[in-house]
């Protein structure tokens, strides 16, 4: 086990985001996997993506999911919670 795996299993995340870790890591120990930070940091990307085509449907456009992104606060991804916001939406 890697010491950046190791610091990464020390930090004390929200529920949802243990959630979700515990969830991918069932996924990943699934197909002899072991799950390290390099690949932990991959999913966060992919479940964002696949949350706005969940919410949005397939037929999504680039727009559309920019739109999603612009709108999204505290998803529960595989290493954090994330929030986008555009500096005109923070001001």
């Amino acid at each position: 086990m890697s010491p950046a795996y190791r610091a990464l299993r020390s930090i004390r995340f929200r529920p949802a985001i243990c959630t979700t870790r515990a969830r991918v890591r069932r996924l990943v120990q699934g197909h002899g996997v072991h799950a390290d930070v390099a690949q932990a940091i991959g999913w966060d990307p992919a479940l964002i993506t696949l949350g706005a085509f969940k919410k949005l449907g397939l037929n999504a456009s680039a727009s559309d999911i920019k739109a999603y992104l612009s709108q999204l606060h505290g998803f529960a991804a595989r290493t954090a919670c994330t929030t986008f916001a555009t500096a005109a939406s923070a001001a």
